[in-house]
């Protein structure tokens, strides 16, 4: 009788009318955190996602006992979650052929919505083009039946062996997926290391940075926040943690905060820093270090407008990237870095992030004109005393990065 309450009051409203769902913080989360078969271990992984600095965890391929169970935990201790439920109301790549049904998404959000830890639902993971209609359905049903929560769906990269840069297909897949679902949020992968550096094509030469550039301009386009994915495991078919390095973890992170990323997801935090035993590998406590400050930092840029992102060198594949040129704030800076700038209606940011993750860099970045800049500290969440100068002097770590700020 409730459910059918439920589905007589929504059916025939609209659907987006109710979608309320606004971010309100930044957001740092994992891709999967609740084993499907969890059992004694679960407190010790998700009390550990917390310490490591986390504010959100996502239920890939988890079972509802697990899920419930996490949902829990989830309450005590002050974890959201985004829910993800192959059963009822979620899909994966094109291996879900159907659309949930009214019944079977308002049973869901009847038995998880009553956990105060739910922040939204994850409709589809990696949906192809055919699986896109069943995702704009899927995400309408949330929206009538649990309004003002998040509907997720993560997009395919442009490696994927059907949407890609060089058939034209990549920016097609995109613009149809906004068209069709009209989304709250952008959210995509691209492991850099496992698809790229470690096969051989540097950094610079890479995809990701069109594909990064033409998201965050489809975000901006669409008013709408920008989330991305990025590698913590090091090897992603073995999920073993080889190869991966904290100074890795750092420049994604760096790059995803100058694009304007306002939500870090990773793939992922078991077997990247947590065993699905919930003990702690070698990367947790760096890793937990490194969370404090992006989170710091996150949340200094949080509501900023992004307006310009570019290389101060050479990359392979810039479009839809802006020039060094085009910047108000930059005159000249040294090879390697990129940079993210930013406006609010008091201040200018500029973000230099080291493309470098192997070595220190230190250089200067030179202004057009003098100006009062402030240096941003992550651990006391301040900014320092503006000074007036022409020059920004920096002494990054490898692949590290520095926020400034400028009174207009």
């Amino acid at each position: 009788a409730y459910l059918n309450q439920i589905i007589q009051t929504e059916r025939g409203s609209d659907p987006m009318a109710n979608d309320s769902w606004q971010q309100e913080q930044f957001v740092l989360s994992t891709f999967h955190a609740v084993p499907a078969d969890a059992g004694d271990e679960l407190p010790a992984i998700l009390n550990a996602c917390k310490e490591a600095g986390l504010t959100h965890v996502e239920t890939a391929f988890s079972a509802r006992p697990a899920i419930l169970r996490a949902l829990d935990i989830c309450d005590e201790i002050g974890l959201k979650v985004i829910v993800q439920d192959l059963g009822s109301l979620s899909g994966f790549q094109d291996r879900t052929t159907s659309a949930a049904t009214p019944e079977t998404v308002a049973e869901a959000v009847k038995t998880y919505g009553a956990h105060r830890s739910v922040d939204g639902y994850y409709i589809w993971d990696e949906p192809f083009f055919e699986q896109l209609d069943f995702a704009a359905e899927n995400t309408r049903l949330i929206r009538q039946y649990a309004p003002g929560k998040l509907q997720l769906i993560a997009l395919l990269q442009s490696y994927s062996p059907d949407y890609h840069w060089e058939n034209g297909l990549f920016p097609r897949y995109i613009d149809t997926f906004i068209e069709r679902t009209d989304p709250s949020l952008l959210s995509f992968d691209y492991y850099v290391f496992d698809h790229d550096v470690d096969k051989g094509v540097s950094l610079e030469d890479s995809y990701l940075w069109t594909d990064m550039a033409y998201i965050r301009k489809k975000a901006l386009e669409n008013g709408i926040p920008y989330w991305y994915y990025l590698q913590l495991i090091g090897d992603i078919i073995g999920h073993q943690p080889d190869r991966i390095t904290l100074e890795r973890v750092r420049v994604q992170t760096g790059i995803a905060l100058a694009f304007g990323a306002s939500g870090i997801q990773y793939f992922n935090i078991l077997d990247g820093i947590l065993t699905k035993q919930g003990e702690r590998m070698k990367l947790f406590d760096p890793v937990a270090a490194l969370n404090r400050e992006v989170l710091s930092l996150g949340e200094a840029l949080f509501g900023k407008k992004s307006t310009l992102v570019y290389p101060s060198g050479r990359l392979l594949h810039r479009e839809y990237l802006d020039s060094p040129a085009d910047s108000p704030l930059v005159a000249g800076a040294p090879d390697g870095l990129f940079i993210g700038e930013f406006t609010d209606e008091a201040s200018d940011y500029l973000l230099a992030v080291s493309l470098d993750y192997e070595q220190p860099r230190t250089g200067e970045i030179r202004l057009r004109q003098t100006r009062q800049a402030a240096a941003f500290d992550p651990g006391s969440k301040t900014y320092g005393a503006p000074e007036r100068t022409a020059a920004l002097a920096y002494n990054l770590p490898a692949g590290g990065y520095r926020l400034y700020r400028f009174a207009k």
